[in-house]
């Protein structure tokens, strides 16, 4: 099974992966907590593949705002880590192509990306535009909405 995680859920696993201590203090991931580290990370474990683009990357990155201090250096090493994995299959498109989507002013550039991707690689998002997108494509069955998990944990 190859999985992507949308920008906020790569978040969420990098700041988890890095300490679970740092989700509750981090002020990008106020909806989350420690239990939805677990969540996730049960629900992926499985996989073979982490497949990521330069856009989930680049908005990750700059979420983890990882200017150089001590505080920040956990979590520089676990987006490297993740980043750099074997596991990791980073995908790159066109970014002039992906702007070309009917729903690129809607979804925006990473979510059109991720759209465009192998309808096989099963996205965990909690983004409800798009969530509804993917299964209005017929991609329900390898689109999982985290927040329909965490509800029925």
């Amino acid at each position: 099974m190859r999985v992507l995680l949308d920008s906020n859920l790569l978040l969420l696993w990098i700041v988890g992966g890095a300490d679970r201590n740092f989700i509750e203090s981090n002020k990008r991931l106020k909806a989350y907590g420690a239990d939805d580290f677990e969540l996730l990370n049960e629900r992926i474990k499985g996989a073979t593949k982490l497949v990521v683009t330069p856009y989930i990357l680049a908005e990750v990155s700059n979420l983890l705002d990882l200017k150089p201090t001590s505080a920040k250096r956990p979590l520089a090493v676990q987006f490297k880590r993740v980043a750099c994995a074997d596991s990791t299959v980073e995908i790159h498109q066109n970014s002039c192509g992906v702007t070309h989507s009917a729903h690129f002013q809607r979804l925006g550039l990473s979510d059109c990306a991720i759209a465009e991707l192998a309808p096989d690689i099963v996205v965990f998002t909690a983004d409800l535009d798009l969530y509804t997108h993917l299964c209005g494509l017929g991609r329900q069955d390898n689109t999982v909405n985290f927040n329909h998990l965490r509800d029925s944990v």
